[in-house]
């Protein structure tokens, strides 16, 4: 997923990460999950996301109904070990044409 960008409130939103061990050659973890950290009726909420993986990418899809029109902050680790894998913010805002979102 591109960091620094803008999606509408409401939408799921997907994100797909590949895995390279310490050559720079494609790696398959057994797990990985997503960590995301943004607000709900203004309070901070973290939530994990187990991601699905398949020869050496792995991808999740977060629903972002529940969360503030705001920031979210999102990380991506493997299960061994926890290495940061790829991470990121974007900001989430509400279609003003649509009072539902």
């Amino acid at each position: 997923m591109a960091t620094n960008v803008t999606f509408y409130r409401g939408n799921d939103i997907g994100w797909v990460t590949t895995f390279k061990d310490a050559t720079g050659a494609a790696a398959t973890p057994a797990s990985a999950n997503l960590y995301l950290a943004y607000s709900v009726n203004g309070v901070l909420t973290k939530q994990t996301v187990a991601m699905t993986i398949v020869v050496g990418a792995a991808s999740a899809i977060w629903d972002s109904s529940p969360a503030d029109a705001d920031q979210v902050d999102w990380t991506v680790k493997t299960g061994s070990s926890p290495h940061v894998v790829d991470e990121g913010q974007f900001i989430l805002t509400k279609n003003r044409a649509n009072p539902g979102t």
